[in-house]
C-alpha cells in the first residue's frame, strides 16, 4: 500500500507539507521579483508611438472601406462609370485662345483690336 509521504533523509513529508512549502517558495520568488532593482520599467509617453498609433488607425480604415466594396459591387460601379459618356472639354489656356496674339520677344500677350 502506497502512502502520500515523500520521506527525504528519513523525515517524511506529507502533501500539505509540500504544498506548504511550495506556496511560500511562490511568495518568496514573487516578492524578490517585485523589489529587485535589475528589473525596473518606467513606462513613459513616446510621440513616436503616438504617430504609429495614427497611421495604423488611417490603415484600418482605409481596409476596412476596401473590405466593404465587395467585387460586384466594384464591377456595377465601374460598368456605370464606361457607360456615362464623359468627354472633358479641352482646356483653354491664355495662350490657345484663337483671339489673342502672342509675341516671343515681349512673352506677353495682346488681344486683338476691333
Amino acid at each position: 500500500m502506497q502512502s502520500d509521504t515523500s520521506s527525504l533523509f528519513d523525515y517524511p513529508f506529507s502533501s500539505g507539507d509540500l504544498l506548504l512549502a511550495a506556496a511560500v517558495l511562490l511568495v518568496l520568488s514573487a516578492f524578490l521579483l517585485a523589489f529587485s532593482s535589475r528589473r525596473k520599467i518606467a513606462l513613459r509617453h513616446s510621440e513616436v508611438t503616438e504617430e504609429l498609433m495614427v497611421y495604423l488607425a488611417r490603415i484600418t480604415d482605409a481596409l476596412e472601406i476596401q473590405s466593404a466594396r465587395t467585387p460586384e459591387r466594384l464591377l456595377a460601379e465601374l460598368t456605370a462609370a464606361l457607360k456615362q459618356p464623359n468627354i472633358p472639354a479641352p482646356l483653354q489656356s491664355p495662350g490657345n485662345d484663337p483671339h489673342t496674339v502672342r509675341y516671343p520677344s515681349h512673352n506677353v500677350e495682346i488681344p486683338p483690336q476691333r
